[in-house]
């Protein structure tokens, strides 16, 4: 009996361990699934919340992972495109599956309203060149807003396959490049284009104002056998760009538009608005005086009246007097007096020829106290970095061009006796307070490179004119300077003059 109990009891031991081991080995291995599941999502949203170089990184490796949601990060990316590994890793993986993206409109949908800059634009822009969005006015929007250079190419192949014609030159007329400049110009210049109205419409956009201005003056000048809607376009548009033509421009323009207002009574209201244009910008012209000097009178006033302006050639008109008045009074001796004379004369140069090579060393010094070290000095190259950062904050990519061309400007009048050189002498002798001319013409040699001489300019210039289109005229006409790039100086002067 006791026997049985015993075997019984050990089936029951039995019976329960391998119940209690089957028990566990179907538990464990849901535990285990449950747990690797919880931890792949939880990863993923975890990183989303807390963006970081290293979560984008951790992202990129999760999504690898069959059982991730791709489009979760896809989503997150989206907000991301203005960095560069992001925006390289989306590239690499829509390559590798197009379709997640063309064919989910939800998705691109997102993407468009995800863009807040031109970099985000620029991510489109390789999309459609890699055909995995197609050109369409949703994109061509983005282009023409964020000003999106890299597309211009693109839209012109549009135009050229007539699809979203009027889209494209919207989107081309307000991207600021020179293919987009380039491709308005040609098409403007070709009589055969059958988008040339297109092309007229937006020219005046570009950043070369003249050269645009100088294309519809020919339309206007040739307006006998020009399209009408072309000629029409034109006078619309030339009327905002008269501030951007030359005096000697503007008057044969009033003799065409006068002419064409006789034949074409309808056209009145496009050609009376630019008359008016030509005599605004006329008075403009007019407060420019002729000299470019309109502190020479008062510079005297302001002298004190102990100091007296000496003027150099006088001193040799009065010395050659003497020398022609002393024979008069002792013709008897005219002779001697005219050898005596001469010898004085002679010996005078030469002794002022030696004190000047005896100054010159002074004179350097002296110069290199009143102006501001050259590029070679530390203290001089500070300067021209801290100038080009802010002409390129102001100026963009043409900040470089602009410098040089008022660098090359300055050089000029540092050897020229024109009525601008004179301008210039007058402001950096205000500014730097020297009254030597010479050593002005020193500073304006070392063009551009002197500290403060933009400065100096800009701070003359809007000390003489109380107008800004009077500054702007100014400007473009100094420093051979784009009436464009003389604008955007005279909005941002106070920069440059603090």
């Amino acid at each position: 009996m006791e026997m049985k109990k015993l075997f019984l009891f050990i089936i029951i031991i039995i019976i329960s361990c391998r119940t209690s081991q089957k028990t566990s080995e179907v538990v464990q291995p849901k535990e285990n699934i449950d747990q690797t599941q919880e931890v792949g999502f939880d990863q993923v949203d975890y990183y989303i919340k807390h963006p970081s170089e290293e979560s984008f990184k951790k992202l990129m490796q999760l999504y690898q992972d069959p059982k991730t949601d791709k489009i979760k990060i896809i989503k997150h990316f989206f907000a991301h495109l203005e960095k560069e590994d992001v925006n390289k890793f989306l590239l690499e993986e829509f390559k590798k599956e197009p379709n997640i993206l063309k064919t989910n409109d939800d998705l691109k949908n997102l993407l468009y309203k995800s863009v807040k800059s031109r970099t985000d634009g620029e991510f489109i822009t390789q999309l459609v060149y890699l055909g995995i969005l197609d050109l369409e006015p949703e994109n061509i929007d983005i282009f023409k807003q964020y000003n999106v250079e890299n597309s211009v190419n693109l839209l012109i192949k549009s135009i050229e396959n007539k699809k979203f014609v009027k889209e494209s030159f919207d989107a081309i007329g307000n991207i600021s490049s020179a293919d987009s400049s380039t491709f308005l110009i040609q098409e403007s210049k070709n009589k055969k284009s059958p988008h040339r109205f297109y092309a007229l419409y937006y020219l005046s956009n570009i950043y070369d104002k003249e050269e645009a201005a100088n294309l519809y003056l020919d339309i206007i000048k040739n307006y006998k056998t020009e399209i009408s809607v072309h000629l029409e376009i034109s006078l619309e548009r030339i009327k905002n760009l008269v501030s951007y033509l030359n005096k000697s421009e503007m008057e044969p323009l009033k003799i065409n538009l006068v002419d064409i207002r006789k034949e074409n009574p309808h056209l009145v209201n496009y050609i009376n608005p630019i008359l008016d244009e030509i005599k605004i910008q006329t008075d403009v012209i007019s407060h420019l005086p002729k000299e470019n000097l309109k502190e020479k009178d008062e510079t005297k006033k302001k002298l004190p009246p102990t100091v007296k302006r000496t003027d150099p050639n006088q001193k040799k008109s009065t010395v050659k007097k003497q020398v022609e008045k002393k024979p008069d009074k002792k013709k008897e001796k005219s002779l001697k007096q005219k050898q005596k004379s001469q010898v004085s004369v002679n010996t005078n140069s030469v002794k002022k020829l030696e004190k000047k090579e005896e100054k010159k060393p002074e004179e350097k010094e002296k110069k290199k106290n009143v102006t501001v070290q050259k590029i070679s000095t530390s203290h001089s190259q500070k300067y021209i970095k801290d100038l080009e950062k802010k002409m390129s904050q102001i100026h963009g990519i043409r900040s470089k061009e602009i410098m040089i061309n008022i660098h090359n400007s300055l050089l000029t009048y540092a050897k020229s006796n024109s009525n601008s050189a004179k301008f210039i002498i007058q402001a950096y002798k205000t500014f730097y307070r020297i009254e030597e001319e010479n050593k002005v013409r020193d500073i304006l040699n070392q063009g551009i490179y002197t500290e403060n001489s933009l400065k100096a300019l800009l701070s003359y210039i809007n000390d003489q004119y109380e107008r800004d289109d009077i500054k702007i005229l100014s400007l473009v006409q100094l420093l051979n300077l784009k009436r464009k790039d003389a604008e955007v100086f005279i909005k941002n002067i106070k920069e440059f003059i603090k």
